[in-house]
């Protein structure tokens, strides 16, 4: 899920900036390194947020079209692409929470054992 994040941040920073990604895929073939993937989620991060700051209310509803990765044209203003990336990755980093909790261990409280 979190590799799956960072893809989608990057596939829409490409449309913002008006370029090819290059992904073919909602994800990489193989998964990162957890270390590299949260150096590279901080990166894009500061990205969105620098790019977010420096835009104008003009600038926001300008239309950028795109073609998804599955194929199909799509278009979105440029705020509703970063209301988009901020939901898409609000929703995923919360099922990546739920997951902790499906993990038997996780439910257990620890054991407090007195002498």
């Amino acid at each position: 899920m979190l590799n799956h994040n960072y893809v989608i941040d990057r596939i829409f920073q490409a449309h913002l900036e008006g370029r090819a990604h290059g992904y073919g895929a909602r994800k990489h073939a193989g998964h990162p390194p957890l270390d590299e993937l949260w150096r590279a989620q901080q990166e894009i991060d500061a990205w969105y947020i620098a790019w977010s700051d420096a835009l104008s209310s003009g600038a926001a509803a300008e239309v950028v079209r795109f073609t998804f990765v599955g194929g199909g044209e799509g278009a979105m203003t440029r705020g509703d692409i970063l209301l988009h990336v901020v939901n898409h990755t609000s929703y995923h980093r919360g099922f990546v929470a739920q997951m902790f909790y499906e993990i038997p261990w996780s439910r257990r409280p620890p054991t407090c054992r007195s002498t």
